[in-house]
């Protein structure tokens, strides 16, 4: 910790490099001394007691992890449980979908873009929401296009989790399911719509859903 210049000079507090945020001002008959607690800063700050204000305080970003694949993947298992690990909350975007799409799907009849484009945008809105309020949140998303994921990116930290995998072993899940409204014929419309990503975080599906949710951890830097 940096103690105040003193003299006639104008006392300057330096905060230590990266890591660190100045909480408050503390003055003392002898010196002044600055309370740090840990938080991510991405630059070292000066400011100047003399002025009696401290500069506004930075908060670390929320983070939205958003776990995506296509159904069958395990989207919504892992995701859970990354929440429950992770001590964050959790959401199935599903339960954002409008009725008519919820619909579509339990009856096999593929989305548009156009059918999704309400839901993208309940999404986004949903994301700004979190974001604003500091929370972080586990998002189990398909997210199967590009333009889907660019939609989606409205936080400041949103990182992608795509569970990868092959179709053969999705359909063996899907038809294993009960209750569920997704059945063959969406997940076959699915895979022909599903762009994978270059910039998300990639795990194999066919690993147990706690060794996935372990990995994911890790390169979330959360482990």
């Amino acid at each position: 910790m940096a103690l105040p210049i003193r003299g006639n000079l104008p006392r300057f507090v330096f905060l230590p490099p990266i890591g660190w945020e100045i909480v408050q001002l503390v003055g003392l008959q002898t010196l002044d001394l600055a309370i740090l607690v840990r938080v991510q800063v991405s630059q070292p700050i000066f400011f100047c007691a003399d002025d009696g204000l401290l500069p506004q305080t930075p908060y670390e970003a929320a983070m939205i992890a958003i776990v995506m694949g296509t159904t069958g993947s395990g989207k919504t298992t892992v995701g859970s449980l990354l929440a429950k690990r992770l001590g964050w909350g959790f959401a199935d975007a599903d339960d954002f979908h409008p009725p008519a799409n919820v619909e579509k799907m339990k009856h096999g009849i593929p989305l548009t873009d156009a059918d999704r484009m309400p839901w993208l945008r309940s999404l986004h809105d949903k994301i700004v929401q979190w974001s604003s309020e500091q929370r972080n949140v586990v998002l189990a998303c398909s997210a199967l296009k590009q333009s889907y994921r660019d939609e989606l990116r409205a936080g400041a930290d949103v990182k992608f989790v795509y569970l990868k995998g092959r179709y053969e072993l999705f359909l063996q899940r899907v038809l294993a399911r009960k209750g569920h409204f997704a059945k063959q014929d969406l997940l076959a419309s699915q895979f022909a719509d599903l762009e994978e990503p270059g910039d998300a975080i990639t795990l194999d599906a066919r690993d147990s859903p706690e060794e996935i949710v372990a990995e994911a951890s890790r390169q979330l830097d959360f482990a």
